[in-house]
């Protein structure tokens, strides 16, 4: 969670009527096709700049409520209600073997412990998440689809954003992004949450992104809560109360996570190509 969705969001609302909006935009959309040129260089400088300003004032205004220690703490309660929802996502299928319902589920109980990191990346991942979620319920994702595959490739049109292909291959990127800077933050006591979610964007979903899609996804992700706040947020006393709840997640949902990965690894033609592979975000 922490620099999972968010930067997808913000990213997303800021390219709406560009070229690129076309065939997908933001982190969670970028397409086949959307490129850059020298008319739309200049504004993407300014989006640049205009996010680094705005990044620098809402980290003060985002600040996490006020922390509910225990059982109660819906931050803690999502993770493991959606921990506990992916248990049942996986079965056997000739294709990924994802039950549609149980993902979608899953997915969206995350929501919550979104909320708990401050109303800026409450409203963002609300945007990301839940609208990859609705995009699969509207193309027929739901009770009675025993396999998210079959949907997929009875898309009439992969590049198209709003499609099931896109919507897939994206709330996968968030769940895998979730992943990544929950992995990042249990290597060791201290890892710095900006850090761990930056590296975690960097390995997941900057390789689809555009050069400057990944300049504004580095400034979005210092919005995140400090290690101190993100601990707050989940109403644990400390990170080791913290990391069996981070490690039960990353246990149930890993199986889902990666068949959908093998699936569209196995399709390169449906799949979003990859656009860097360098280690900088500048690049």
């Amino acid at each position: 969670m922490a620099g999972g969705a968010p930067t997808a969001a913000a990213l997303r609302r800021r390219t709406n009527g560009s070229p690129a909006a076309k065939h997908g935009n933001g982190a969670t959309n970028s397409s086949h096709k959307n490129g850059e040129t020298g008319k739309t260089a200049p504004r993407r400088g300014l989006v640049v700049a205009g996010v680094a300003a705005a990044a620098i004032l809402l980290r003060g205004l985002n600040t996490p409520g006020a922390a509910i220690y225990g059982k109660n703490n819906k931050a803690t309660a999502a993770v493991l209600r959606s921990a506990k929802t992916f248990r049942g996502a996986k079965r056997r299928g000739p294709l990924t073997g994802v039950d549609a319902e149980a993902l979608l589920q899953a997915s969206q109980a995350l929501i919550p412990a979104f909320d708990s990191y401050g109303p800026l990346l409450s409203r963002a991942a609300r945007a990301d998440l839940t609208g990859n979620v609705r995009k699969l319920r509207k193309a027929g994702m739901g009770p009675g689809v025993r396999d998210v595959g079959t949907v997929v490739l009875a898309d009439p049109d992969y590049t198209h954003v709003h499609g099931p292909t896109m919507a897939l291959f994206w709330l996968n990127r968030i769940l895998q992004q979730v992943a990544g800077t929950f992995e990042e933050l249990l290597k060791t006591d201290a890892a710095d949450v900006v850090k761990s979610a930056t590296k975690a964007y960097l390995r997941t979903t900057a390789p689809y992104n555009l050069a400057w899609q990944r300049r504004v996804g580095k400034l979005l992700l210092k919005v995140t809560p400090n290690r101190e706040n993100l601990i707050r947020c989940y109403g644990q006393p400390d990170f080791a109360h913290l990391a069996p709840v981070f490690e039960q997640w990353l246990r149930d949902s890993r199986a889902t996570r990666e068949a959908i990965d093998e699936f569209y690894r196995q399709r390169p033609a449906i799949a979003p190509k990859v656009r860097w592979k360098g280690k900088s975000l500048g690049n």
